[in-house]
């Protein structure tokens, strides 16, 4: 999901409800630099599923080898 933000109705909506339209651009010049390094819920998402697969992975080569040396033990 891209966050979307339409500056020029945020502008809008700030000089109807009174701002003067210099502070009004300015407020929402600060609020867009504040949000662009914002991470999208699919990154996000993507990045714990590979978290998740190279934890999965390393527990089963783990088990991998704790079985191979309890057969190498006992044969």
């Amino acid at each position: 999901m891209t966050i979307r933000f339409n500056t020029r109705q945020a502008v809008h909506k700030l000089v109807r409800s009174g701002m003067p339209e210099a502070q009004a651009d300015a407020t929402v010049e600060v609020a867009e630099d504040a949000t662009n390094g914002f991470v999208s819920e699919e990154r996000l998402q993507a990045v714990i599923y590979r978290a998740l697969f190279i934890q999965a992975a390393f527990i089963i080569a783990t088990m991998t080898a704790i079985v191979t040396a309890l057969l190498a033990a006992f044969t």
